[in-house]
This record gives C-alpha cells, sequence and structure tokens, in this order.
C-alpha cells in the first residue's frame, strides 16, 4: 500500500509539471519569436517537426538532469541547518546577479 501512494504521489507531481510546462506562456513566446529565426523563410513540416523534435529531447534531458541532481541533493537537504545554508547561500548568488544586472544595464 506505502507503494502505492508513492507512484500515485509520482504520477501527480509528474501531472503538476507537465500541465505547468505546457501553459507555460515563455515556452509559447519561445516559439513564437526565437524558433522561426532558425527556420529557412518558408519552412516545411518536417524542418518545423524536426526542430521541435530536437528542442523537445534537449529540454527533457535538461529537465531529467535537474530531476536527478534535485533527488540526489535531497537527503543532504533534509538536514535543516544544511537547508539554511544552501538557502542563505542562493540568496546571496541571487542578490550578485541582480547587482551585477543592474551594473552592466547602467554602463
Amino acid at each position: 500500500e506505502v507503494a502505492d501512494q508513492t507512484a500515485n504521489r509520482g504520477w501527480m507531481h509528474f501531472r503538476r509539471g507537465l500541465i505547468t510546462n505546457v501553459l507555460n506562456p515563455k515556452a509559447a513566446m519561445f516559439y513564437v519569436a526565437v524558433l522561426p529565426t532558425f527556420l529557412p523563410p518558408t519552412p516545411s513540416f518536417n524542418q518545423v517537426l524536426l526542430l521541435t523534435m530536437v528542442y523537445v529531447a534537449i529540454a527533457t534531458a535538461i529537465h531529467a538532469g535537474i530531476v536527478a541532481m534535485a533527488g540526489y541533493a535531497r537527503p543532504f537537504l533534509t538536514d535543516p541547518a544544511r537547508e539554511r545554508i544552501a538557502r542563505r547561500t542562493l540568496s546571496l548568488l541571487l542578490a550578485f546577479v541582480a547587482l551585477w544586472f543592474a551594473w552592466k544595464s547602467a554602463r
């Protein structure tokens, strides 16, 4: 019964992630703005299909890597002290990136 609950919870998370990605407006904007620049002026259906398949394969590989790393890091981050250190480190990194962007855009 515990295995069934774990499997159901896994599918629930998968569905949630799938719906989030399918309804993500950034993905649609990518296809509208960026994808056409990699195609000839009058692309064939096969060209569009191939480029879409390559994009999906690369995105799937990247997301699978992120999931694998998160699964590997989970036991490490379940310790509250380590979680706090990770949160603070990532917060400082985000603040650094924001300051860097501000500095670069002011020039």
